[in-house]
């Protein structure tokens, strides 16, 4: 919805992307949930997601600075983004003491 103004060709490919990516994070946070008795293997799927969080931050601020996502949209997503990256960021870390424990 905040990407209104932006050219055919950048919904279907920069944006499209995007959006794969936040897809991408869902899966990893899935494989990782199925990961709870193997807390290295969940590690490597949260740094994943992590990783790919990062990716669509960095995309978000250029379509913003581009023009194509409003201040007010810009903000929001801002603020979501850095929700899911804060829990992430949580979830690593307790699985990192937990293999530490071991």
């Amino acid at each position: 919805m905040s990407t209104k103004k932006a050219p055919i060709n950048m919904k279907r490919g920069y944006i499209a992307r995007t959006e794969d990516a936040i897809v991408s994070v869902l899966e990893h946070l899935a494989f990782a949930d199925q990961m709870l008795a193997f807390p290295e293997s969940r590690l490597s799927f949260l740094k994943a997601a992590i990783r790919t969080m990062r990716k669509v931050e960095v995309r978000v601020r250029i379509l913003y600075d581009l023009h194509f996502i409003k201040k007010s949209g810009f903000s929001a997503l801002m603020m979501l983004e850095d929700d899911v990256m804060r829990q992430l960021q949580g979830w690593y870390n307790s699985t990192e003491k937990e293999i530490e424990k071991q």
